[in-house]
């Protein structure tokens, strides 16, 4: 489970970070959520805890954002596998 600060829809440097580490942890096979809260009430799960809140689970699995892959030659027409001599 992921519970990064609160604060991840504005500081680009929070949601960065969390797409990677759950990249990484669906690329590696593990089932990813994500724990959510209010602003408001705290930015860091540390901060949430010591007010005596309490962590959602968002719905679902989180599934990060996949970047496509560039293989080499995918982009060239197939070629014959009958050579002239």
């Amino acid at each position: 489970m992921l519970a990064l600060d609160a604060d991840r829809a504005t500081n680009r440097h929070v949601s960065r970070t969390q797409a990677a580490i759950g990249r990484a942890l669906s690329a590696a096979g593990y089932t990813v959520r994500v724990a959510t809260w209010p602003l408001a009430v705290a930015n860091g799960i540390d901060d949430l805890l010591a007010a005596g809140g309490a962590p959602t689970v968002e719905g679902g699995v989180w599934v990060p954002p996949v970047r496509p892959r560039h293989t080499p030659g995918a982009d060239m027409p197939p070629t014959s596998a009958v050579a002239s001599l």
